[in-house]
Order: structure tokens, then C-alpha cells, then sequence
């Protein structure tokens, strides 16, 4: 019986098998103003392809840089601004500027309240695969006229890894 199930689990890694090229960014978490500020970078699955005779498909570009701000919901939260957004490759000394990003919209899960908003995208055009260092202002404002506001620096590190997939396997799990 064991066999059989060893056997199993081999022909499901061999047929279908995909390679897959993870390109992503370490999520950057900053506490802030008494909340917690997420930075991630968000990327796609691109269309699958073959090359070499191998079956593959990667995940990366076009990215969008997700930025969360979190408090607990008895703090006051009424508007998130990011400011002079800019990343600089860390390898390349590129220099992009993204502008200025806002939302206003509040949101209420569990027992905290979040503002969520993406900048970009950043796409393989524009950019290459490196870490870059972001820079901006980050602005919280917790009434029509009370905020607070600091200068960020964070890293953008790269984290890529490559994985198999099992086409029949995924399109079988898929809804």
C-alpha cells in the first residue's frame, strides 16, 4: 500500500509538471503613529510558455506596491497619504518617481480599521528585478485637520525561488 501511494505522489509530480519562477519582494512592516504600516509588492502570473522542452510560467512583473495602514478601531483614522513616492535601484541608481498617492476610505475588519491603496504598476519596461529603496512621506490623518506625518526609508528586498506545479493537479483543484 505504501508503494502504491509513493508511486502515486511520483506520476502526480511527473505528469503535467510545471516549473514555475517566482519574482518577489519581501514585505517591509513599520510600526507608525501607534498603527502598522505594510509595504508589500504585489506582482502577476504571466501567461504560461515553454522553453528548452520544459513547461513553465513566471510570476513578477507588472508589480503594484500595496500600502496599508492598521490601527486598532478605537483610534481615530480618516485619511492615509503617501507623498513624493520614490524608488531608487539599489544596483541600476535608477530613479522613479510615482508621485502622490491618497485614499480616504476606512475600513472596519475584526477589531482594527485600514486603509488600503496601490501605487504602480511597475512594469519590466521601466524597471528590472533589484531591490530598490523607497522613499517618501508618509502622512495619517486621524481628523479633517489633525495629522501626523514622517519621512520613510525602507528596503524593496528581492526574494526569488523557483517551485514545481502540477498541471493536472491545479486544473482538477481549480473552481
Amino acid at each position: 500500500m505504501k508503494k502504491l501511494l509513493v508511486l502515486g505522489a511520483v506520476m502526480l509530480t511527473l505528469i503535467g509538471c510545471r516549473e514555475e519562477h517566482r519574482y518577489e519582494y519581501r514585505p517591509v512592516e513599520l510600526s507608525l503613529f501607534g498603527g502598522k504600516l505594510e509595504i508589500i509588492a504585489d506582482g502577476q502570473y504571466g501567461a504560461n510558455y515553454e522553453q528548452d522542452g520544459k513547461k513553465k510560467l513566471d510570476y513578477g512583473y507588472p508589480y503594484h506596491i500595496r500600502f496599508a495602514y492598521v490601527v486598532s478601531s478605537e483610534q481615530n483614522l480618516k485619511f492615509f497619504s503617501i507623498k513624493n513616492l520614490q524608488l531608487i535601484g539599489q544596483r541600476s541608481n535608477s530613479e522613479h518617481s510615482l508621485g502622490n498617492k491618497e485614499d480616504g476610505r476606512v475600513r472596519n475588519i475584526n477589531d482594527e480599521k485600514f486603509i488600503m491603496f496601490s501605487a504602480g504598476p511597475l512594469t519590466a519596461d521601466e524597471y528590472e528585478y533589484q531591490n530598490y529603496i523607497l522613499k517618501a512621506k508618509v502622512v495619517i490623518y486621524r481628523t479633517e485637520t489633525v495629522f501626523e506625518e514622517q519621512d520613510i526609508e525602507v528596503l524593496l528586498e528581492t526574494e526569488y525561488r523557483k517551485e514545481r506545479r502540477s498541471d493536472w493537479f491545479d486544473e482538477k483543484m481549480s473552481v
